[in-house]
C-alpha cells in the first residue's frame, strides 16, 4: 500500500522478508503514497557485457578478482558483491594486513588463477577515497558474481570463514546502481 519503507536491519528478523520486499516494490512502481516521488535507479554499468566468461588474471584480496574480458582484453577488476573481506594492509600507509586477509587472498589464488570464470556485473559503485587525510576523491568500484568450475567465489570465501556479508545502509540496499539485465 506504500505506507512504509523496509528497514534492512529488521528485515532479516521476520520470515516475511521476501513478501515484504515484494510489496515494497509494487508500491514502487504505482508511486504509492511515500513512494510518490520514487525514481528507479539507473544503471551505472558501462557499456561493456554484463556476463561474459574468462581468465582469472589476478587475485587482488579476499573478495577482488582481475578477469580478462575475451572480446575486448580488458582486464576486468571485479570486486564480489556483498562480501567483505580483512583488508591487507599498505607498506606506504604504514597499515598491517588484517587478520586472516592473506589467507582469504591464497585461497581464491589457489581455486582461481588461472582458470575459466563466469562473471555476472551487477553494478558500479563510486567508492570515497582519501588523499592522505586531506582531498577526498572517489574512484568507481565494479562489483559482480564471479564463479569458477561452478563455485560462487563470494560463496566460498564466506563459508571458509574469510569473509562476512556485507550489508547495505538502510535504504542503500543492493538496488543502488543495480544493472537491469
Amino acid at each position: 500500500q506504500g505506507y512504509a519503507k523496509i528497514v534492512e536491519w529488521s528485515i532479516a528478523l521476520t520470515k516475511l522478508g521476501p513478501e515484504y520486499r515484494k510489496a515494497e516494490q509494487q508500491a514502487k512502481d504505482a508511486r504509492m503514497r511515500v513512494w510518490k516521488d520514487y525514481v528507479p535507479p539507473q544503471s551505472t554499468v558501462t557499456q561493456r557485457s554484463l556476463a561474459f566468461n574468462g581468465p582469472v588474471v589476478e587475485i587482488v584480496s579476499g573478495d577482488t578478482v582481475v578477469v580478462l574480458h575475451p572480446d575486448t582484453n580488458e582486464e576486468i577488476r571485479v570486486s564480489l558483491s556483498s562480501v567483505r573481506a580483512p583488508r591487507l594492509g599498505n607498506a606506504r600507509r604504514h597499515t598491517r594486513d588484517e587478520p586472516y586477509a592473506q589467507e582469504a587472498k591464497e585461497l581464491l589464488i589457489t581455486r582461481a588463477i588461472g582458470k575459466k570464470a563466469d562473471v555476472s556485473i551487477e553494478y558500479d559503485k563510486p567508492i570515497p577515497v582519501s588523499q592522505g587525510g586531506e582531498e577526498e576523491s572517489t574512484v568507481t568500484r565494479t562489483f559482480g558474481t564471479v564463479s569458477v568450475g561452478g563455485i560462487n567465489l563470494a560463496e566460498l570465501v564466506i563459508s571458509k570463514g574469510f569473509a562476512s556479508v556485507q550489508k547495505h545502509r538502510s535504504g542503500a540496499s543492493a538496488e543502488i546502481g543495480r544493472a537491469s539485465c
